[in-house]
């Protein structure tokens, strides 16, 4: 038979060959029960480990306080696990996913109107034969390198993905005039694969 003195081994040893505890004189301190009890579970406990507490009748208080203690002990656990979980998950894959927070804006004045936004979404809003004249730079699927937005269709996976963007060119009137930026990029694919791409604007 093993025994474990609580006032005396409570801390820094190992009892993991033990399976079967038994308390016969209890304080309030919970701290000291709990590390108590860990005693045994530690690396290479195979076996279900078995509490026993021995109280008098005049220590139905301290039973009391000892319970209430453990349920304020694992409540105050599954809110630290939830708040940290964040940071031990960015801690153990070392990365994170910053997603920029998408903002819309209007600013008007004396002969001019400036929209912030995703343009497509500002497309589809206005009038229909309104748009004279754009400016623009042509959006490339694969490229993750202009911001961290979900809007921004640079961000798209591949071309399959890049192709299921509607993009409404109902606000231009017929014949338009644009003034595209017209680029040869050679990057660095998501994949880690070097990729050129020539684009020709007709």
């Amino acid at each position: 038979m093993q025994i474990l003195l609580h006032s005396g081994g409570v801390i820094g040893i190992n009892m993991q060959h033990c399976a079967r505890m038994a308390f016969v004189d209890l304080d309030d301190s919970f701290e000291k029960f709990c590390q108590a009890v860990r005693r045994c579970y530690r690396f290479g406990q195979k076996r279900q480990v078995q509490v026993h507490l021995f109280t008098a009748e005049n220590e139905g208080q301290i039973l009391a306080n000892l319970k209430r203690k453990e349920e304020a002990h694992h409540e105050m656990s599954a809110s630290m696990i939830e708040h940290m979980k964040d940071i031990m998950n960015t801690t153990l894959a070392g990365q994170v996913n910053i997603v920029d927070e998408y903002k819309e804006d209007t600013i008007q004045g004396d002969g001019f109107t400036i929209h912030l936004g995703d343009c497509v979404k500002w497309t589809r809003r206005m009038d229909d034969n309104s748009i004279d004249y754009s400016v623009f730079s042509p959006p490339f699927a694969d490229l993750f390198v202009y911001s961290n937005s979900d809007h921004d269709m640079g961000n798209c996976k591949d071309d399959a993905e890049f192709g299921a963007v509607e993009v409404s060119d109902c606000g231009t009137v017929p014949h338009h005039q644009a003034g595209p930026e017209c680029l040869i990029p050679l990057h660095e694919s998501a994949d880690n694969q070097n990729a050129s791409r020539i684009h020709r604007i007709a």
